[in-house]
C-alpha cells in the first residue's frame, strides 16, 4: 500500500523495511515538503 510517492525525487523503497532509504529520522520529505510519514499516516 506504500506505492503512492509521487515521481519526481528519487525514493528508494527498501524492501525489507518498505521505507524511503533516503529519509533521515523523520525529516524526510517527498518534493512537496510533506514528510512520507505525515504522506502514509504513521505520525498522524
Amino acid at each position: 500500500m506504500i506505492g503512492r510517492i509521487k515521481p519526481g525525487r528519487k525514493v528508494n523503497l527498501s524492501i525489507r523495511t518498505k521505507e524511503p532509504e533516503y529519509k533521515l529520522g523523520t525529516r524526510a520529505v517527498d518534493r512537496y515538503g510533506r514528510s512520507w510519514r505525515y504522506m502514509h499516516g504513521v505520525n498522524k
